[in-house]
């Protein structure tokens, strides 16, 4: 099929059928060999789609551009499944509950992007299934609270608050946030249960025996400081993380 002359009803079914065939490696026991190449292959469609939304950007067509976006942010999803599998044998535990948590975000901003998908919802479905599967869940989370001021809009390049773009939404297929903010000031980490960022997770807590054990495996990491009669047990965590989905 040539880049230059698919239309979007093909590129679609293009798209379709490339998370069909990646849906079949989405398993721990696929050859991490072959998931890889099949990561391989969806970033390749993934920088060919991109290249038509900027062509509909071009053309002024926004609805078009935020199909591709659509489309764009399908594939990323299947992506970090896959890499949640390759990570999970690595074995890198909280690589891989990343990714879980940036295909479920892709999820998210494809379905903001366009109505509908090609069973975006079954997707979804299995990515929860695989969280209450693999991962031994979390009840709290960890926030951060900040002053932030200033940054630019991804979407004009221009200071945020000046333009009419509002942050989270979609337009003309990329996602507008806020891009070099300034970091004021931190004046607090809470725990909560509904976080704005759900990479920021438990990794250590302190068990009976004196030390701190590994949140995922439960494995002994380091021995526990020593704490006062009635003081709750103690754990590690992360409370920021640099990570950014693909916006553009």
């Amino acid at each position: 099929m040539d880049a230059e002359t698919a239309t979007l009803p093909e590129l679609a079914a293009e798209y379709s059928a490339a998370v069909t065939e990646s849906a079949r490696f989405a398993f721990l026991v696929r050859d991490t060999d072959l998931q890889l190449e099949q990561i391989k292959k969806l970033s390749v469609l993934k920088d060919r789609l991109k290249r038509f939304k900027y062509g509909a950007i071009s053309a002024k067509d926004e609805a078009a551009s935020n199909l591709f976006f659509h489309l764009q942010c399908g594939l990323n999803a299947m992506i970090s499944f896959l890499r949640m599998w390759v990570f999970l044998k690595e074995p890198d535990y909280y690589a891989a509950w990343d990714r879980l948590i940036d295909a479920q975000e892709y999820i998210s901003l494809a379905m903001r992007a366009a109505d509908g998908g090609v069973g975006l919802e079954n997707f979804l479905a299995r990515l929860k299934r695989a969280e209450d599967v693999i991962f031994p869940g979390y009840s709290v989370y960890n926030s951060w609270g900040v002053i932030i001021c200033g940054g630019r809009c991804s979407i004009r390049d221009r200071p945020f608050g000046d333009c009419e773009h509002i942050e989270g939404l979609i337009y003309w297929g990329r996602l507008c946030v806020r891009v070099g903010p300034e970091f004021v000031e931190m004046d607090h980490v809470a725990i909560v249960d509904e976080p704005r960022d759900r990479k920021c997770v438990i990794t250590e807590i302190t068990g009976d025996d004196g030390y701190y054990l590994d949140y995922m495996t439960l494995k002994r990491t380091k021995p526990a400081e020593s704490k006062a009669d009635g003081e709750a047990g103690r754990l590690t965590a992360k409370i920021f993380c640099n990570g950014m989905l693909e916006i553009d």
